[in-house]
């Protein structure tokens, strides 16, 4: 049977390499000179891995037409294939030669720079074959990941700006919302994920990460119905679980509790874990279903025995008036961590619950020593009296370890300057020292830190300090220079209340306090910036602040002569 080259293209067109391969060897028998049918022989043969018959082919084909180029670039993949890039660059050269134009040259050697991880001749390269007029969505792609990577953002931007391809291109419009979310450009990043979402609709992941965006901007009903629309789709079940997971959170945000009760009980259904067991029960429990509930923290505590399980199922108990289940899950707590401070408040408050005074107030003092939030309260609420006094003996107690160092610390050359004022936040510097923070979390949440953060406040005497942080109490602590440089120091701290000791450092910079709290050996916070107020520049509000006590204590006599100087 005789065939022509016209009915080999016409076998490759639909893919039939197996019959491609026959009748490429039959024309070649017929046609032992025709370049063509070698080069048909050897595309069939790629296509069936079988290099080296492909290899042969196209040799064959360059000797009976050495001005045909075709064989050289396929000679070019397969050096490539096989990992001999240097053979591959010689090739596409040998094609520029004798057509400086030829496009598949030209990317051809962009690509092996690429390989090669020689991003900037990648990008000459690539910019090289653009420049011709030449269309390829791949060498915009490339050139684009090479800034991206070379860390030229803005270049990348620019340029894909200048080549924004023609239609829509899912590798470019990624690597295009990769470049603007390294710029925080975060609105023009939404616009690129809603374009992705509004090409590739059925692809879930790029609604869900439209969803992220609005959550980001706490637009939590736009973000729940890209949730519900995602789930409208035929998509598999772990998908299926990430967009029930998604609305469950933002039906949270919208006080929707019955909504995300039933989108958690989807994301159970597919994918059960402790975590999720604790967040239905949570909402069992705002629901008065105290059996659902238990039911669920039993889950939860069998495939995580943490103390956060335990201490949510204590709680539980204890609201259902099962006291002694509720000590034995706040026991277990504390066998974990002796310093856990929710294991002291529990079992505080089951024992005052049984009547058992005695052992509540101890519980609960352990609970304020380690730090519990409501632990002061509490007992200045059930047993004031014993509060008050334990205070005392416990102030006293450090007065004989601390008074000692007195002298010196009067002596540093740091603290003599941070004497005698009150110390309160710079803004303008704690903000650019949030500079990451603000890019990063929603304008909500950073409004509220720096409200917060705005109210903390700093009296350093000699003999002692008061820290105001946030709108929480005050600590009153004694104090030693652990280490001390001409430039910086930092101290021990010792509540004057009793408990566990922290650290601070402490240094001076153009007329601000710098000061890292708390001083951890395995980090170090974030460094805030406070100013000097003198006395008679000290607000009302601060005043009140300052005279204000949550117990009938009065301070160390250093920060009471403050106070009263500024009354």
């Amino acid at each position: 049977m005789t065939f022509k080259l016209e009915d080999l293209q016409e076998t490759l067109d639909k893919k039939d390499y197996e019959e491609l391969k026959k009748n490429s060897e039959i024309f070649v028998e017929e046609n032992p000179k025709n370049s063509k049918g070698y080069v048909y022989l050897g595309k069939a043969s790629l296509k069936l891995f079988d290099t080296e018959r492909a290899r042969h082919s196209f040799y064959k084909a360059q000797d009976f037409d050495p001005n045909d180029l075709e064989p050289t670039y396929y000679l070019a993949q397969i050096a490539i294939a096989e990992k001999d890039l240097a053979m591959a660059k010689a090739l596409y050269r040998s094609i520029l030669r004798s057509d400086a134009d030829n496009a598949m040259a030209l990317e051809g050697i962009g690509d092996i720079y690429f390989m090669e991880e020689n991003y900037s001749s990648a990008i000459e390269s690539f910019k090289n074959l653009l420049g011709k007029g030449i269309k390829s969505n791949g060498a915009i792609l490339k050139t684009a990941q090479a800034y991206l990577i070379l860390k030229e953002i803005e270049e990348g931007l620019k340029f894909l700006e200048e080549n924004e391809p023609e239609t829509f291109d899912e590798g470019i419009t990624l690597t295009k919302r990769s470049i603007l979310m390294t710029l925080k450009k975060d609105e023009e990043a939404r616009k690129v994920t809603e374009a992705l979402h509004k090409n590739v609709p059925g692809k879930i992941l790029y609604i869900l990460e439209s969803a992220a965006f609005y959550e980001n901007d706490e637009e939590y009903k736009k973000a729940e119905a890209l949730c519900t629309k995602a789930l409208e789709l035929d998509i598999p079940e772990d998908e299926k679980y990430d967009a029930y997971f998604r609305r469950a959170n933002n039906r949270l945000k919208l006080e929707d509790d019955k909504g995300a009760l039933s989108d958690f009980d989807e994301s159970i259904k597919l994918n059960p874990s402790s975590y999720l067991y604790k967040k239905r029960a949570d909402l069992r429990m705002k629901a008065k279903d105290f059996k659902g509930a238990l039911s669920d923290l039993n889950k939860a505590i069998e495939e995580d025995k943490s103390s956060d399980n335990y201490q949510a199922r204590g709680h539980l108990y204890h609201k259902a008036k099962k006291y002694d289940k509720a000590i034995e899950d706040f026991t277990r707590i504390l066998k974990m961590n002796k310093a856990d401070s929710e294991g002291y408040y529990g079992l505080g408050m089951a024992m005052y619950a049984k009547g058992e005074k005695g052992k509540a107030l101890t519980y609960l003092q352990k609970a304020e020593t380690f730090g519990h939030h409501k632990a002061k309260k509490t007992l200045l609420s059930k047993f004031p009296g014993p509060t008050i006094k334990l205070q005392e003996r416990s102030k006293q107690k450090f007065m004989q370890e601390f008074e000692p160092e007195f002298s010196s610390n009067a002596s540093s050359t740091i603290l003599k300057k941070a004497f005698g004022k009150l110390w309160v936040p710079d803004i303008d510097k704690l903000v650019l020292s949030m500079a990451d923070e603000i890019a990063k979390y929603p304008k909500s949440l950073v409004e509220k830190v720096l409200r917060l953060s705005a109210q903390d406040m700093l009296l350093i005497t000699a003999e002692g300090i008061l820290f105001f942080q946030a709108d929480d109490d005050p600590i009153e602590a004694f104090y030693k220079i652990e280490m001390e440089s001409p430039h910086s120091m930092t101290i021990e701290l010792q509540p004057a209340k009793g408990g566990e000791r922290s650290r601070m450092k402490l240094y001076e910079s153009n007329g601000s306090l710098v000061v890292n709290y708390p001083l951890e050996d395995s980090y170090d916070t974030a460094p805030r910036y406070y100013s000097p107020v003198e006395q008679d520049g000290i607000t009302e509000n601060q005043k009140t602040r300052l005279e204000t006590k949550v117990l009938d204590v009065k301070y160390l006599d250093s920060i009471e002569e403050f106070i009263n100087g500024i009354a």
